[in-house]
């Protein structure tokens, strides 16, 4: 069955006629009833309207193969150190197709004190779980038990700079160990891998304009 004969078909489960559907989407009968006999093809609004309208899976509707989705747990900042990834700081989640599920998390920015790099409010920021970083990697540090920060790792010979982004924020250099070891003090709790922006933050737009 092709998107015609399912628009039909959805219409009719609900027991609407063309004129009402017309009236609920704003449209006309004409426009109905050409969308179902195929004449022509509904703009995506309005395709959207009728998938909610009818509760139609869009995979199916428009003959879709379904992506697998992965759930990822998004982390408070406000965890305390060594429990940081303890499930009472779950705050949410949210679906990807990023593969190793397990392997990642994420965390919501608050406040555009990141807008250098280019992250603001209400962006999440989806981290892959590891210790170590490579030099220009944006990094979520713990300095300390309540201090969870995002900043840009640069190496240097016998250390490496938590760079931060707030003129200011004083960069924080952590100097390694005698055996070349990131002190205990300070843990690096994942590399950042993607970012889902939040285009309803107004300062996101008035960046862009410029």
């Amino acid at each position: 069955m092709n998107i015609a004969g399912r628009l039909k078909e959805g219409r009719l489960a609900k027991g609407l006629t063309q004129k009402e559907v017309a009236n609920l989407i704003g449209s006309n009968q004409q426009n109905i009833t050409s969308y179902e006999k195929g004449r022509s093809h509904p703009p995506l609004d309005v395709l959207k309207t009728f998938i909610e309208l009818y509760e139609l899976d869009p995979y199916v509707l428009l003959e879709l193969e379904p992506q697998p989705w992965n759930k990822i747990p998004v982390y408070s900042m406000r965890s305390e150190g060594k429990a940081f990834f303890m499930p009472k700081n779950i705050v949410g989640y949210e679906f990807t197709d990023i593969e190793k599920a397990d392997e990642h998390f994420c965390i919501r920015v608050k406040g555009n004190s990141m807008a250098l790099y280019r992250l603001l409010d209400g962006d999440t920021v989806f981290l892959r779980r590891q210790h170590a970083a490579s030099n220009g990697d944006l990094v979520l540090a713990s300095l300390d038990q309540h201090t969870h920060v995002l900043r840009l790792y640069k190496e240097t010979e016998n250390g490496f700079f938590l760079m931060s982004p707030d003129v200011a924020v004083q960069d924080t250099f952590v100097p390694l160990d005698k055996d070349g070891k990131i002190p205990e003090s300070i843990q690096i709790r994942g590399v950042v891998k993607r970012v889902l922006f939040d285009y309803e933050n107004p300062f996101r737009e008035g960046r862009c304009s410029t």
